[in-house]
């Protein structure tokens, strides 16, 4: 993205939104890997996914 001469903001909004996403599916590893240890169903989770264009 630098060298295809973005201005800095746009790159540094990706980043965030690409840190947004990587912290969502932590989330859903850790919920899925506690219902695990505990024998129990993982509570149900919906993503919120915000397109940017």
């Amino acid at each position: 993205m630098y060298e295809d001469g973005r201005h800095s903001i746009e790159i540094l909004d990706q980043l965030a939104a690409t840190r947004g996403a990587l912290d969502a599916v932590a989330l859903l590893v850790l919920d899925e890997f506690t219902a695990s240890a505990q024998n129990a169903s993982p509570t149900p989770r919906t993503l919120n996914w915000q397109s940017r264009t």
